[in-house]
């Protein structure tokens, strides 16, 4: 598992980034303003579970990659720092992009969800198939995890940690 400091630096990095708007934030804050606070917090809910079933995934995949090469986990690592820089200067270059999203995410105005179930399911499907947030994760939760143990539930617990944290 990782250590007390692996996860404390887990912890920071985690945060900085989740304060970066991306398409959850977008849907939530356009579900917010189209069906209601309930719905929104209800299709966070939603969203978390879909970030869960993604890192489930990864821990699925990486744990076979990693347990077969000590060089694919060095790679992985370092293609997952060059990912997060890469993140990092699209965040800044497109501040504007993300208001004209905002503006676009209330096209659907007047179609309340009709159940909290809706709204999770919704919100799960969004969290689910965002690509990017699969790829972020494939970068970014293995710079994390101690090589000398298990990758699976090292991942595992770094992302559902992670969709808490978000």
């Amino acid at each position: 598992m990782p250590s007390t400091s692996q996860l404390a630096a887990f912890a920071v990095a985690s945060f900085l980034f989740i304060q970066v708007p991306g398409p959850s934030l977008l849907f939530t804050i356009g579900r917010a303003l189209t069906v209601g606070r309930r719905d929104a917090l209800l299709s966070v809910v939603g969203n978390a579970l879909g970030l869960v079933a993604q890192v489930v995934l990864v821990a699925v995949g990486l744990g076979a990659v990693v347990a077969a090469s000590a060089t694919a986990f060095t790679v992985l690592k370092l293609a997952g720092a060059a990912y997060v820089v890469y993140l990092g200067v699209q965040a800044i270059r497109h501040r504007g992009d993300a208001r004209a999203a905002l503006a676009a995410a209330g096209d659907g105005a007047g179609q309340p969800a009709r159940s909290g179930l809706a709204s999770v399911r919704t919100g799960f499907i969004v969290g689910a198939t965002n690509p990017k947030t699969i790829v972020f994760f494939v970068a970014f939760l293995p710079q994390f995890v101690d090589g000398g143990a298990p990758a699976g539930p090292q991942l595992l617990l770094l992302g559902v940690l992670f969709g808490v944290m978000a």
